[in-house]
């Protein structure tokens, strides 16, 4: 075992979901199928055997990324910095595109330079023609037999202003954030004190997906876990709907 791993063991984020597993010991599972409830002490599998990150701004996106390509036991395309694109001078810029009105939403945490303060939209010219470029081939090869063909260059382009800035460290969880909390051309966030409690809710959401599209990689064990947080939470909001879920799963 690695330093490197050892790490992990002892991470913040690690030591938050054994605390909530503890508390779990005690109640009754849907099935006796999840023996061990002790993480720390599992098999750690180091899938990475080199270092693929050359900044420490960017762990949120390679979050997304493994996401993308995590299959439950191995990731099913190499990834490295190179394929951490939206990035600039240690921050990020999130283009929402919505095809209903043909707009693009920007949403850009940092201050417009005063260069551009006679034209703000200038600043995101160049980004807007490369992914008007390479969208169409993107979602052909994402989505074949794909239609899109449209030009977001000749889209309204509405710049969204007060977007809260965060640690740059945590800017693909706010990725993730800002696109969950997305309605209506406007971003309604939670508060969050810190990028724990940030880190946090997105794991919860995670765990608790209906259609989590990792479940079927997912060891023994865990599922039952994570139905039965799906239980607590139903059961807070509406008591009847807990023993539903509980005959369905």
């Amino acid at each position: 075992m690695t330093e490197v791993v050892k790490t992990y063991v002892n991470h913040d984020m690690l030591q938050g979901l054994q605390y909530h597993l503890d508390i779990l010991k005690s109640q009754i599972l849907i099935s006796p199928n999840w023996k061990d409830f002790d993480v720390s002490k599992w098999n750690i599998v180091e899938q990475l055997q080199k270092p693929i990150q050359k900044d420490s701004s960017s762990c949120g996106l390679f979050m997304l990324k493994f996401m993308e390509y995590w299959t439950g036991y191995a990731l099913s395309y190499p990834i490295t910095q190179i394929h951490i694109l939206v990035h600039s001078n240690g921050d990020f810029i999130l283009f929402i595109l919505d095809k209903d009105t043909h707009t693009v939403h920007i949403l850009d945490p940092t201050p417009i330079d005063p260069i551009y303060q006679y034209n703000p939209h200038a600043k995101y010219l160049h980004r807007l023609i490369w992914i008007a470029e390479y969208l169409s081939k993107a979602m052909s090869k994402a989505c074949p037999g794909s239609r899109w063909n449209e030009n977001i260059l000749l889209w309204r382009h509405k710049i969204v202003d007060d977007i809260p800035v965060y640690n740059r460290e945590l800017s693909g969880y706010l990725i993730t954030l800002y696109m969950s909390t997305w309605e209506d051309g406007k971003l309604h966030l939670p508060f969050l004190k810190d990028g724990y409690e940030l880190r946090k809710q997105i794991l919860g959401h995670l765990l608790t997906l209906e259609h989590n599209e990792s479940e079927d990689g997912m060891p023994t064990g865990v599922l039952d876990f994570i139905n039965c947080i799906r239980m607590k939470k139903l059961s807070t909001i509406c008591p009847t709907a807990a023993p539903k879920l509980s005959r369905q799963s």
